[in-house]
């Protein structure tokens, strides 16, 4: 069968979201920052998620513009596909796989190799700055008997001990492991908690070191993901605020997750590493839910991935919170910003500005009586409507999407989202991305996060508000330009 002609302007084709060109992706795998570019690699299949799983790649400078690159990683004959895992820089080539001659460091892929036989970790390497790879003669590197579910390794450089961590999903737990060379691991801690069975298996844990905002301390959070239990059904990432002492994460209360997304399509996310000190942590997903990822109705891909976010800790009431925010580089898509003049609202206002089609709303609103229930409709005249509802009693937000596309989409994508503020609040600040093909509702600066796909029959292109009690609004519309180049 030949290759689709990819235009990258087909119905729901993400405009300013990564997305594969053809075919299937799903997890986000070996982030890495190396000379100045940021590379994602990705769980591939090359026929329409049929077949064995790849690593795809692609670059970028800015996180928003990528360049697709040739395949990564293709399956062993004897070990199997190539499932998730992560990649480092290993600059003082511990790993030995720098030649003397070579004057760059290897970038060194850690991921699992999975048959019938099990799940291992397997090494691969690269000396051209990840363009071609080689992969390690003596794979596996890391192996547990009957174990049907041992995968996804992240590994970072723990510089105060001068070794590598890896962090692994493990059944119903997350194993912690360090090595002086990326090949001999040595088990150090196996974090679980009784009250993780309700989760199901766990898969595509992260372990990174954040800043508390304002303030200089930093604690480490543990990520994990879940294929049970999340607040909206199925998939879904807890995580937990801690400590790490170079081999065993701390954390007092393990039975206390919180969950860093109360969307369904977010999942399986992972940081980059390799960044410099005074660079941003900054994570991406899968935009995706395995209940349904393949009875999308895009065409010749599917699978895309969120926008990549800036992670931070925030303090209230002696209690850490994570907070993931769009990065400042969003702003150079902007084409246009239509200002909205403040204003007071009690009943239904409709708002005078025409949405765009790819768009970040930003809406601050204000009051003196808490209203009962707070209202955003965005809505077009062939009855699409994406509804937001905050109901103040609670501090519950619901999103209610109502699409009169004449597709046969699964029945989970017309299922209302709820998510919960942490504590009340006299106002409400939200930011609102808008693509082809999903929405991303930032609330409250990223203490709350919903993804959620979409597939409308039109744009959406207008916006009411409605309130019983009086509240202020102010804020701003911005249309997005597309990052895709759509005469490729």
């Amino acid at each position: 069968m030949p290759e689709p002609i990819i235009r990258y302007n087909e119905p729901y084709r993400p405009q300013f979201h990564f997305s594969v060109p053809s075919h299937w992706m799903n997890d986000p795998n070996g982030l890495v920052w190396y000379q100045g570019i940021y590379h994602l690699f990705y769980q591939y299949k090359p026929d329409q998620g049929q077949g064995a799983l790849h690593w795809g790649h692609a670059t970028s400078q800015d996180l928003l513009h990528w360049e697709h690159q040739p395949l990564a990683l293709y399956p062993h004959p004897r070990l199997g596909m190539v499932f998730s895992g992560s990649a480092v820089v290993d600059h003082t080539n511990s790993a030995g796989f720098q030649p003397p001659d070579h004057p760059h460091p290897a970038i060194v892929a850690i991921f699992t190799h999975a048959s019938a036989q099990g799940q291992v970790q397997s090494l691969a390497y690269s000396l051209d700055a990840g363009v071609t790879w080689q992969e390690y003669a003596h794979n596996p590197v890391l192996t547990q008997a009957n174990s049907p579910d041992y995968r996804d390794p992240k590994v970072f450089w723990y510089q105060p001990y001068q070794h590598w961590v890896m962090v692994l999903a493990e059944g119903h737990q997350i194993g912690v492991y360090t090595s002086t060379n990326l090949i001999q691991w040595q088990l150090q801690q196996a974090i679980t908690d009784p009250s993780w069975q309700a989760f199901g298996i766990l898969e595509m844990p992260d372990l990174v070191s954040l800043s508390v905002t304002p303030d200089s301390e930093r604690y480490w959070v543990l990520q994990v993901g879940v294929q049970t239990g999340a607040p909206n059904g199925g998939y879904g990432t807890f995580y937990l605020v801690g400590d790490f002492d170079g081999y065993q994460f701390l954390c007092a209360h393990l039975a206390k997750v919180h969950w860093n997304e109360w969307g369904p399509d977010c999942y399986a996310g992972q940081s980059w590493s390799n960044l410099s000190n005074d660079q941003a942590c900054i994570s991406i997903a899968w935009l995706n839910n395995w209940h349904y990822a393949r009875d999308l109705p895009t065409s010749p891909w599917l699978g895309s991935l969120t926008l990549p976010r800036q992670l931070k800790l925030i303090r209230h009431q002696h209690q850490l919170y994570l907070t993931q925010t769009p990065l400042n580089a969003l702003k150079q898509l902007i084409n246009s910003t239509q200002q909205l003049e403040r204003q007071t609202i009690q009943g239904t206002q409709h708002l005078t500005s025409q949405l765009p089609p790819l768009a970040c709303l930003h809406y601050q609103f204000n009051w003196s009586t808490t209203p009962t229930e707070l209202t955003i409709c965005l809505h077009n005249q062939a009855g699409d409507q994406l509804e937001f509802i905050y109901q103040t009693p609670t501090q519950e937000f619901i999103l209610k999407r109502h699409s009169q596309a004449k597709l046969p989409l699964p029945s989970e994508l017309s299922q209302d989202i709820i998510a919960r503020l942490p504590w009340s609040t006299n106002s409400l600040n939200l930011q609102i991305l808008l693509d082809t093909n999903s929405i991303e509702i930032f609330i409250e600066q990223g203490l709350v996060v919903i993804t959620a796909l979409w597939f409308g029959s039109a744009p959406l292109t207008h916006c009411n508000v409605v309130s019983h009690t009086t509240v202020e609004l102010k804020g701003s519309v911005d249309q997005l330009n597309s990052t895709l180049n759509k005469n490729l």
